[in-house]
């Protein structure tokens, strides 16, 4: 029993990856764009309405990551965001425009399951500041959400020594969602909080390592 559970100990800390002084850069871009066909009926009159642009979006993103000691990373995550709401048949009024930048400090722990495959369970907070301006009153929010998270359902899989892939796939967190303006002359703010847990916002990032790789397999050579 001793020798099996010595085997599994071994099997979850050795790794020729994630090593001390490893560090990565990261970079991710992404867009959404969505279009609706409205169709109305009033008594047996049924209206089909023509086909217009929804909700869309462009997300701009890069990372930098650092690993303090074996196993242990610590990344900082910075991000832009511009969104924007046309209006519609059935929504002629709420048009508006968002952009948001955001920075995520965040800490991972990678458990070895193979050479070349980690169970990287991660924790993090993500802070963002922009503003929203409405296309119909001109009216300007201030949007300063942030969202405290949990990723319980990480994976990353190393492709070479300088390139790796990676998933979440399961989260859960809390956020909050606080903006606040001033329309018509009166002053308003509002704060939506939420706790989320999820399994179905799968994400992938892909990594390129400029660890010290090749210096420490230079000097193993040499010795």
């Amino acid at each position: 029993k001793r020798k099996v559970l010595t085997l599994i100990f071994l099997a979850l800390s050795i790794s020729m990856y994630a090593k001390k002084g490893e560090m990565y850069v990261s970079a991710s871009a992404g867009a959404n764009f969505s279009f609706a066909k409205t169709e109305t009926k009033v008594g047996e009159i049924v209206e089909t309405g023509k086909v217009e642009p929804g909700q869309s979006s462009f997300f701009l993103g890069s990372e930098f990551g650092y690993f303090p000691a074996e196993h242990l990373r610590i990344s900082l995550a910075l991000s832009g965001n511009y969104q924007s709401n046309p209006a519609t048949a059935l929504n002629d009024f709420n048009e508006y425009r968002s952009i948001l930048v955001g920075f995520n400090p965040n800490i991972s722990y990678y458990v070895h399951i193979t050479d070349n495959f980690h169970y990287t369970p991660e924790i993090g907070f993500e802070f963002s500041m922009g503003k929203q301006i409405s296309e119909n009153t001109n009216a300007e929010t201030k949007l300063r959400p942030w969202f405290i998270y949990l990723n319980f359902l990480a994976f990353e899989f190393r492709v070479s020594d300088r390139f790796a892939l990676g998933t979440n796939v399961g989260h859960l967190g809390y956020c909050s969602s606080y903006m606040y303006g001033e329309m018509f002359g009166f002053s308003y703010s509002s704060n939506m909080k939420q706790f989320i847990f999820g399994f179905n916002s799968a994400s992938l990032h892909a990594r390129f390592y400029l660890g010290k790789k090749n210096k420490e397999k230079n000097e193993s050579i040499n010795e």
